[in-house]
């Protein structure tokens, strides 16, 4: 019977744990992700980008992009 009740409460575990996992399917930001990287890639998003990448390059290269020669901006 031990043996029994040991199968048992796993497998009401498991139950729980796949019912939450299905849950987590229905309820979640997917929509609003999908929204927001549907603005990203149309460009409505490039201010966050401004300077990122320009203060990136400074700290690995030590050099300022606008301090370079042949730089284009």
């Amino acid at each position: 019977e031990s043996v029994l009740q040991l199968v048992d409460c796993f497998c009401q575990m498991a139950r729980l744990r796949i019912a939450r996992h299905f849950e987590g399917l229905h309820h979640n930001a997917d929509r609003d992700g999908y929204r927001l990287a549907q603005h990203v890639l149309a460009g409505k998003l490039n201010w966050v980008e401004d300077g990122i990448l320009r203060g990136a390059d400074t700290v690995l290269t030590g050099v300022n992009p606008s301090q370079r020669k042949g730089v284009d901006e």
